[in-house]
């Protein structure tokens, strides 16, 4: 089987980032699917990579957390639960990999139902654009570091949204 080359990891983390950033704007959240956007599966060395590790930069609601939807709280509370239910240090590759694929069918589940509209909509979307390639990194690699890192955005998450 081919490995895909940093440039291409590059190429297609570029490419999702473009997809969202077009979902983001046209506010289609249902019709979003984050696995069919072709990026490419990272290595453990790309973990640390800053890219997929940027910071969330999203602005509040004035001064105020922005609000979810019904259905964004109960999918990201259910998120939020699968790891407190875990010690991430007793886990292994595998079975931190099929951590980051049951995330991955809570976030489909997550897009499917939305109905956040205008810019508390938008503030999601910025949430997923540093999500989505962390939780992507944390099912091909099953690292304990980017477990952690998927950990800690969804604790920045709650800083966010209420």
């Amino acid at each position: 089987m081919h490995q895909p080359t940093l440039f291409q990891d590059r190429v297609n983390l570029a490419f999702t980032y473009l997809l969202l950033s077009a979902c983001m704007f046209l506010g289609a959240c249902s019709h979003f699917e984050h696995h069919d956007h072709g990026l490419a599966a990272t290595n453990e060395n790309s973990a640390s990579n800053p890219v997929l590790e940027k910071p969330l930069t999203i602005n509040l609601n004035g001064n105020n957390k922005w609000l979810m939807d019904a259905h964004t709280r109960s999918v990201t509370t259910e998120m939020m639960s699968r790891f407190s239910a875990l010690d991430l240090t007793q886990q292994n590759q595998e079975s931190l990999a099929h951590l980051g694929e049951q995330l991955s069918q809570d976030l489909d589940n997550l897009i499917q139902g939305c109905t956040m509209k205008g810019a508390a909509h938008n503030a999601l979307h910025e949430f997923l654009m540093s999500y989505m390639p962390a939780l992507e990194n944390l099912k091909t690699t099953g690292s304990i570091h980017s477990a952690k890192h998927v950990q800690h955005l969804l604790a920045e998450f709650t800083q966010y949204f209420e």
